[in-house]
């Protein structure tokens, strides 16, 4: 998952695409990572280690990956594109919004903070403009 939201970051081809992406990532890295945090508390240090240096290099290896592609034809690009959007929105409807609402507990919280998450980056939409090959 890493190295296709890298991709998408590195197969911009103006600083606004590159920019309005990162902003994404960078905003869902916060609870990605503290997710993964707890995960890894359970571990063996030495394993939890290694997880960390692989998630940690994962995005810069995915960005190198998209200014390749940039020398592609606009085909690839938006394939790709398509690739690390459609993994986003796969993961998020079949895994995580399904496991969080399967449980009971603070369900009108959960709607709200869903709500509130859409609201939010339909508002940095349409504040910040389109992004993508269209720029």
């Amino acid at each position: 998952m890493q190295v296709l939201e890298g991709i998408a970051m590195g197969i911009q081809q103006n600083p606004t695409g590159f920019l309005n992406i990162a902003l994404g990532v960078g905003l869902h890295k916060v609870p990605e990572c503290l997710a993964m945090s707890f995960s890894l508390l359970e571990l063996a240090k030495k394993k939890a280690l290694i997880i960390m240096v692989i998630f940690s290099f994962s995005s810069p290896l995915g960005i190198a990956i998209g200014i390749v592609l940039t020398d592609q034809n606009e085909i690839v690009q938006a394939i790709f594109i398509g690739i690390s959007a459609g993994t986003f929105i796969y993961i998020a409807a079949s895994e995580i919004i399904v496991e969080e609402f399967a449980l009971g507990e603070y369900k009108y919280m959960k709607y709200a903070a869903l709500l509130l998450g859409i609201a939010f980056f339909s508002g940095l939409k349409i504040t910040l403009g389109q992004t993508g090959l269209g720029d």
